[in-house]
């Protein structure tokens, strides 16, 4: 598990909306998907988030 604190700041309208919608439906949905997810999700009522950290946490090999 990984936990972030941080400072975020929210960007609507962001031109990069899409690149990010892109980039994460093909990591979790497949490159064949990606292209529809992104668009779907880059519209106007969607955020940016982006994090500057400060502090982050992280566990692995918890179930070993």
């Amino acid at each position: 598990f990984i936990i972030v604190e941080g400072t975020a700041t929210l960007e609507k309208n962001s031109k990069d909306l899409k690149l990010w919608a892109t980039r994460i439906a093909a990591r979790y949905m497949g490159d064949e998907k990606a292209e529809q997810f992104g668009e779907r999700n880059s519209t106007p009522e969607e955020l940016v988030v982006r994090v500057t950290p400060t502090k982050v946490i992280f566990a692995r090999d918890l179930a070993d």
